[in-house]
This record gives C-alpha cells, sequence and structure tokens, in this order.
C-alpha cells in the first residue's frame, strides 16, 4: 500500500477501531493513541499536531470543579469557562500537550512549584480570566518551548524574573488588565525583555498594554512608558498611601475568594465573566 493510501485509511479507521495493538507501518501503529474514552459532556476528535496524531478535547463550559480523567496523549485541551480554584496535578500526566486553555476558571490559589514540568512540548498556556495574584519560582519550569503565556485581567501585582527563566525570551507575555506594582520587582522582569530587544512581545496579544497600578506617580504608566533608568535605577519609596492602596486591594480579593466570583472583578479595568 502507497503512503498516500496508508494516510487516507487512517483517517477512515481511526474513529471505527479504536482499539489496533500490533500496526508495523508507523502511520497505522499511531493509531493505538485513540484507545481512550471521551470524558463525558466532552467533545474529542483526533487530529494531527506537530506531526504527531493525538487528541483535541473540547471541555469548555460544563462549570465542573474537578478535571476529569484524560488521555494522556491528548495534544490539545480546552478547560476554559469551569470552575477550578487551581492548575490540577493531574496536568502532570498530559506529557504530549501542546495547548493547554484554564482560562475564565475561578483560579485563586499561588500557581505551584513545578505544576508543568511535564509539559516540555506545551506552547501556549492561557491563565487569563482568573484570580491568580502569585507564582511560585518555579511554577512554570519545563516551559521550554512556550509560545505565549496569557495571564491576562487576573490579579497579579508583580511577577518576578526568576519565575520566568524557564520560558525563552521569544514567549509573549500577556500581561495587561492585572494590578502591576512597578517598583523593583517587576523591572526586573521588564530588563529581560529590553536586553533581548523584544519588549513588544508585551503588547502583541489580548488584554492591552500592560499598565501600572502602583505606586500613584507611576499609575497609567504603559510597561513600555517606563525607561530603562527607571528600570535600573529602581527607588523603593513605600509611603502610608501605598500601603493603604495594597491592603484595601487584598481584601478586595479575599472577599471576592470568599464569595465567589461576580459577573467582573468589579474593581479596577480588568473584566472578567465567570460562571
Amino acid at each position: 500500500m502507497t503512503h498516500k493510501y496508508l494516510t487516507y485509511l487512517h483517517s477512515q479507521i481511526t474513529p471505527r477501531c479504536p482499539h489496533f495493538h500490533h500496526l508495523a507501518h508507523p502511520i497505522l501503529s499511531s493509531l493505538v493513541i485513540v484507545t481512550y474514552s471521551c470524558p463525558s459532556r466532552c467533545s474529542c476528535t483526533n487530529d494531527i499536531v506537530d506531526g504527531q496524531m493525538g487528541t483535541i478535547l473540547n471541555c469548555s463550559g460544563l462549570y465542573d470543579e474537578v478535571l476529569p480523567p484524560i488521555n494522556t496523549r491528548a495534544l490539545k485541551l480546552d478547560f476554559s469557562e469551569n470552575r477550578l480554584d487551581q492548575v490540577p496535578n493531574r496536568i502532570k500526566l498530559l506529557t504530549e500537550l501542546r495547548e493547554l486553555n484554564l482560562s475564565h476558571n475561578r483560579i485563586h490559589y499561588d500557581i505551584q512549584n513545578n505544576i508543568f514540568q511535564n509539559n516540555e512540548k506545551m506552547k501556549i498556556l492561557d491563565l487569563s480570566n482568573n484570580y491568580i495574584s502569585h507564582f511560585s519560582p518555579n511554577a512554570l519550569a519545563g516551559l521550554a518551548m512556550l509560545q505565549k503565556l496569557d495571564l491576562h485581567n487576573n490579579l497579579l501585582a508583580t511577577i518576578t524574573s526568576e519565575v520566568l527563566i524557564p520560558l525563552p525570551t521569544t514567549t509573549i507575555l500577556c500581561l495587561g488588565d492585572n494590578y502591576w506594582d512597578c517598583e523593583c520587582d517587576l523591572p526586573s522582569l521588564l530588563r529581560r525583555f529590553l536586553d533581548t530587544g523584544s519588549e513588544s512581545l508585551l503588547e502583541t496579544c489580548r488584554g492591552g498594554t500592560p499598565e501600572c497600578h502602583t505606586p500613584m506617580d507611576r499609575y497609567g504608566m504603559t510597561f513600555s512608558d517606563l525607561s530603562r533608568l527607571d528600570i535600573e535605577i529602581c527607588p523603593k519609596v513605600t509611603t502610608a498611601k501605598d500601603v493603604l492602596t495594597s491592603t484595601r486591594r487584598f481584601h478586595n480579593r479575599d472577599c471576592f475568594i470568599k464569595q465567589g466570583p461576580a459577573k467582573s472583578h468589579g474593581y479596577g479595568r480588568g473584566i472578567a465573566r465567570h460562571k
């Protein structure tokens, strides 16, 4: 049989016979990966991504609080518009994932260390429209091939360059609609992009251009407005007003977590709709 015919046969057999075990040809042998049960209420299809046959799962809008068992050969997983409060440990089992969408959930716990350590092939990670305020130092370890990280519309005030070390310097960061404190921690992140000449990557995605929320003398300034001199000198001045603003911000965040998310954050520019 010709390669072209085997490719056609592959597309015809896959939906009908999901239990192959001893197939000699490389194209047919890949059919073994479709031995799985699609999670209830999710939609599952088979497709080739980056030259590999795998499962594309759409579990969006189910309002589920727990990620169901997922085929470990999944290539793309959309679990947006659900009720997760943290990134599930089960993600570590999905070593073939190229894209993961956990946007529009209720994630408010810290993004824990090494949660993505086995997802070395992931290229797109969407954590937008959640309640994320902190990343553990090694939270993004393992994501050496990531092309885009979407964090827009969360509760982030700062993120250190240490957190981003595992990522390529060409990774697009979507950081708009957060509560950025443009003091010393944040400029250490910006310096990384200024040094590589890739600061424009901060503006090439949803959520608009990230802006400073504090201190007051930098309120509303975009990241690109901050000069290299600002970043390198980075004076750390904390006033009573800054402390009060910070306290109110985190008090409001705690209220939202306890009461459950409303239709939007309700304070500030970020707008996220949660179910």
